[in-house]
């Protein structure tokens, strides 16, 4: 595809090609740059988004190990899931200290269960769930050390 400038009669001088490729790499620079800052202004945008998936990911995983390789009831596992998320949204306005004591209470669970690393996962998943409400809440990351 050849493009004719009017000014120089469809003829192509040398200094017109050169005009030429300075505004196609001049665009494509612009182009660009506002497709990199579109992307981190969308990341900010669905962070909340991407946390409850993360929480969805955590949940999947904890249910999918509990059910097949600790030979765990579907039933109690999905309970112990809900009771998290549950936990999570019950909670996620207190301190971080409070959250602490609640993930050792769940180990101490896991332990009198004897299913330390099932407890773990949950703990990850309680951990994802507050994070997930944090985000929904503020859109602020360090909100949470608060």
């Amino acid at each position: 595809m050849e493009v004719k400038e009017f000014v120089s009669g469809g003829k192509k001088t040398e200094d017109s090609k050169k005009n030429m490729k300075k505004k196609i790499n001049s665009a494509k620079k612009n182009y660009a740059k506002k497709n990199s800052q579109f992307t981190i202004a969308e990341l900010k945008e669905n962070s909340a988004l991407i946390m409850l998936c993360v929480f969805v990911v955590f949940a999947v995983l904890e249910i999918v190990l509990g059910i097949l390789v600790w030979k765990m009831p579907v039933v109690s596992v999905c309970i112990v899931v809900l009771i998290e998320a549950g936990l999570a949204a019950c909670l996620h306005n207190l301190p971080v200290w409070l959250h602490g004591i609640v993930a050792a209470a769940e180990i101490v669970v896991g332990i009198i269960s004897g299913k330390v690393i099932f407890m773990l996962i949950g703990i990850l998943c309680y951990g994802a769930a507050l994070f997930a409400l944090k985000f929904q809440k503020e859109n602020n990351p360090l909100s949470i050390l608060k």
